[in-house]
């Protein structure tokens, strides 16, 4: 299997993850492992999500905001398995960046 994308769900994105570290996890994945950084968020709050994510300086490898509803295959980090290729995480943080990105490479090269 070959992925090309990383999808982390927007909740990830805010407290209790840290800013620095979900902007550093972003730029580990589409810079060193060449992914394509999408942010899953309901329609109804990406606007929310934009401003909030531009406020903290958050914005600059994301490449696209995604609802649920869209079926992309990718790697993903969320707060529960309901996809295969899933990363557990309930915050990003200086405690667990190199862990998760440790995951995201290894599921990229499976």
């Amino acid at each position: 299997m070959y992925v090309n994308t990383l999808i982390v769900i927007a909740p990830l994105s805010d407290y209790p993850s840290e800013t620095l570290m979900f902007r550093y996890l972003t730029l580990v994945s589409k810079e060193n492992l060449e992914l394509n950084v999408l942010l899953e968020v309901e329609q109804y709050f990406k606007d929310k999500y934009y401003k909030l994510l531009l406020n903290k300086g958050a914005l600059d490898y994301i490449e696209e905001f995604v609802t649920p509803e869209e079926k992309v295959e990718a790697i993903r980090l969320d707060k529960e398995i309901n996809f295969p290729y899933t990363i557990i995480a309930k915050g990003i943080n200086w405690q667990n960046v190199r862990n998760l990105t440790g995951q995201i490479r290894f599921l990229k090269n499976i």
